[in-house]
């Protein structure tokens, strides 16, 4: 069948939507105080989880608290060892049988995890981006759909630099989670966004819906 590798097919694949919130915006340093990731495959949600991170001396900036909602009580009495938390999602996130997906991993996320890394004493890694179509990027597929732009699959490593130039376009506007699912008449509860839990959910159904309206590989 033609485009039978397309992932509308493959209902048995396995997704892990990952979300953080952050204390800032500094890419090196900043560093996440909730991280919450959703497996699923195209027809049902496989694992939830949300963790809070500990950091005794963590600070969050003014506009960070009041954008998420940040509740210190709440943090205090939940918040785990970053290592525990980090060691769970990375197990999954280089296995390579588990496609990622999130907005804007390549822009931001995936470099918070790295700052995990670096407070914790560790050395940054990146490898996993290069396994063959590991990461899509709902800010980036949002930007091309806008756009009215078809996603370069003629390979993985073309691919993931298509997203990459995706990203760099800020011209293109209403690109936002909440903006995207709003456009496409999905259901939301605004006062949730920006709760990395939900934000995960909603981004596993924004991308579901990018899987049948895309042609994704």
């Amino acid at each position: 069948m033609i485009g039978a590798n397309l992932l509308r097919y493959n209902k048995e694949q396995i997704y892990m939507v990952v979300d953080v919130e952050t204390e800032g915006l500094n890419l090196v340093h900043s560093r996440p105080f909730q991280l919450s990731y959703v497996k699923f495959n195209l027809g049902n949600i496989l694992e939830r989880k949300n963790y809070y991170l500990w950091w005794p001396d963590f600070q969050i900036s003014e506009g960070a608290a009041r954008v998420t909602q940040f509740n210190y009580n709440l943090y205090k009495s939940q918040a785990e060892d970053p290592k525990k938390v980090l060691e769970e999602l990375e197990a999954y996130l280089y296995d390579p049988s588990i496609k990622v997906v999130s907005h804007n991993w390549l822009g931001f996320d995936c470099k918070i995890i790295n700052v995990i890394r670096r407070h914790l004493g560790m050395k940054i890694y990146y490898d996993y981006l290069y396994q063959e179509y590991k990461v899509y990027d709902t800010l980036a597929l949002s930007r091309a759909r806008k756009s009215d732009l078809k996603p370069d699959t003629s390979s993985s490593l073309n691919f993931l630099a298509w997203q990459r130039r995706m990203l760099t376009n800020r011209d293109v506007k209403g690109c936002s989670l909440g903006a995207m699912v709003k456009d496409l008449k999905m259901k939301i509860d605004e006062s949730k966004l920006h709760d990395s839990m939900y934000d995960t959910e909603i981004n596993a159904e924004l991308f579901k819906e990018y899987v049948w309206s895309m042609e994704l590989i």
